[in-house]
């Protein structure tokens, strides 16, 4: 659960990370290929922990990768 109260869920099988608020909406969502894990950071932004790929991946609220 993040601070705002909502909730980060990886669709492994969507290939998706999807933000959710405690009443089922979407909120937020961004591609994520084989995510099993999100998280909310300090400053905002989400990292996506990826399986097989071994990589994490860092993204702002709009969905685009850090330093674009």
């Amino acid at each position: 659960m993040t601070r705002a109260g909502t909730i980060l869920v990886p669709h492994m099988s969507e290939g998706k990370v999807v933000e959710y608020d405690l009443d089922g909406k979407v909120v937020w969502s961004v591609a994520a290929k084989s995510a099993w894990q999100a998280l909310r950071l300090k400053n905002g932004k989400h990292a996506h922990l990826r399986d097989a790929q071994r990589y994490v991946r860092e993204v702002n609220p709009k969905g685009r990768r850090s330093g674009n």
